[in-house]
């Protein structure tokens, strides 16, 4: 079984490779947008099968952007939140949940 904090390093380190993003698995004194931070486990589910082959973890990834108009800001989330491309976190969340860390 995975240690929780490797998943959260696991997850901190896919989205390190959207070059705009800055990404922190602790929750930092202070940020500059584009920021992601992994969050503290909100849910672990043990046991989802036999013999505790799988659980399952609920981390939360905060993503703040800079709010200078609101339409923008929208756009810019959207744009991580694709499920391809450069900057998609979704698709690199989803890399490690196909790899059995993190789900």
């Amino acid at each position: 079984m995975a240690q929780l904090t490797n998943i959260r390093t696991e997850i901190k380190n896919n989205l390190a490779n959207i070059n705009t993003l800055m990404v922190y698995d602790y929750v930092p004194d202070s940020i500059e947008p584009p920021t992601a931070i992994v969050g503290v486990v909100q849910e672990i589910d043990y046991d989802q099968s036999m013999q505790r082959g799988v659980d399952k973890y609920v981390i939360p990834v905060y993503l703040y952007v800079s709010r200078v108009d609101a339409q923008d800001a929208q756009s810019t989330i959207d744009g991580y939140l694709v499920s391809s491309g450069g900057g998609s976190g979704t698709r690199r969340r989803r890399r490690n949940t196909r790899r059995g860390r993190g789900k």
